[in-house]
């Protein structure tokens, strides 16, 4: 099954740099805005790419990139990719994103496509579930890993350096802001951004990081995934529907 991951290139040119260089890699996942929302100017919007943000806007995230240099960055100097894998990690399909949208207050962006290379009918556009969560309802993290014959220096936009990876599991403590889950082994860098699923394949939430240790002071958190919910994900779309409806953005 083909899966999608998301990958950031910077360029600085008034530090030296003559081409691009990788950022940062994550997984992500598409959504219908019209079947998200009921805000009517989102019926002939195209599919959006939803992500984390410090992927795509690492610069304002410093305790995930305590490098000096990060901040000579600006999203004017980033590139974003869509990238089609296969279950080999191969690449099928790239595609530059542009505008990204960002969440006032959480780790989550939404990134469109641009009008002259909208994805094409065959592109699997998950379906958001917002119902509240039920005790230890099964999951599923979806998402991308670095292969481990590969490293995180390649300067190939083209490397087949990323590898999908399904891990089940199940929730263990939501609220109305956070929601947890334990899974059978700790995900691994390359999973942010990536879709939590129900059984029936439905996006219930997106991956935003992993419990380190010491970070909580309840330590049967550690290790564990801490997810954005549907519910968040839900009122994120309404709102870029919202922004759509309010600025008259002409839809192709």
């Amino acid at each position: 099954m083909a899966t999608y991951a998301l990958t950031s290139w910077f360029r600085l040119p008034s530090q030296g740099m003559k081409s691009y260089e990788i950022l940062s890699r994550a997984s992500c996942f598409l959504l219908n805005p019209s079947e998200t929302t009921k805000i009517e100017s989102t019926k002939k919007v195209p599919p959006i790419v939803l992500t984390s943000q410090h992927v795509i806007r690492p610069f304002h995230f410093p305790k995930y990139y305590p490098e000096p240099w990060i901040q000579f960055v600006s999203q004017s100097d980033i590139k974003i990719f869509l990238e089609i894998r296969s279950p080999t990690g191969q690449i099928l399909l790239k595609t530059e994103l542009q505008h990204p949208h960002h969440h006032s207050s959480r780790d989550i962006s939404i990134l469109e496509f641009p009008p002259n290379s909208l994805p094409p009918p065959s592109l699997k556009i998950s379906r958001l579930n917002s119902s509240p969560f039920t005790p230890h309802l099964p999951i599923t993290c979806s998402g991308h890993v670095l292969s481990s014959q590969d490293d995180d220096t390649s300067s190939s936009p083209s490397s087949p350096s990323l590898l999908p990876l399904f891990v089940p599991g199940k929730l263990t403590y939501t609220s109305p802001s956070q929601s947890f889950a334990s899974t059978k082994k700790i995900l691994k860098m390359g999973m942010c951004g990536g879709p939590v699923l129900n059984n029936n394949n439905d996006v219930i939430g997106m991956i935003e990081g992993i419990v380190p240790k010491g970070a909580s002071k309840d330590d049967l958190l550690e290790g564990m995934v801490a997810f954005i919910g549907g519910n968040v994900i839900e009122e994120f779309v309404e709102g870029y529907g919202g922004k759509i409806k309010k600025e008259g953005v002409k839809i192709l």
